[in-house]
């Protein structure tokens, strides 16, 4: 995970023009997002610029939706295996259980064990979720 982030640091390092955004914070940004389920880089971009969890998330940088977007391509397997070990931690420290599923508001009791299937679902949702947001992203480009 953490090779990711540093490859994709080296590549920004020595290029002219205007410092480049730290992939941390466009990490953070995007995470949290997805929690909130924000998939579109210009809502994201807003939030950075108006919303205060946000605003203290990118320690009050203002990453433009462009910036967003291509981040969100170029490191999808980081933002997913940073998705799937926060909802390991969560259930871990009981802050979730995974035993029941919640979508536009009908409850629907899972028919899996919550151990086994947690990776798997995670991954599965995490992967929805940034296909979901590069198909917003390029439509609104």
């Amino acid at each position: 995970m953490k090779l990711i982030l540093v490859n994709t640091l080296k590549k920004y390092a020595n290029n002219p023009g205007c410092k480049a955004y730290p992939r941390e914070m466009l990490c953070r940004i995007v995470v949290m997002a997805f929690t909130d389920g924000i998939t579109s880089a210009k809502k994201i971009s807003r939030l950075a610029n108006e919303n205060l969890t946000y605003i203290y998330l990118a320690r009050r940088d203002t990453p433009k939706y462009h910036t967003i977007s291509d981040f969100k391509s170029e490191c999808s397997e980081l933002i997913e295996d940073i998705i799937v070990l926060t909802i390991a931690m969560a259930k871990e420290s009981g802050m979730v259980t995974l035993n029941t599923i919640a979508l536009d508001g009908t409850t629907i009791k899972a028919n899996a064990s919550s151990n086994s299937s947690v990776d798997e679902n995670a991954v599965k949702l995490t992967r929805k979720y940034l296909k979901e947001s590069q198909e917003t992203d390029e439509e609104e480009k």
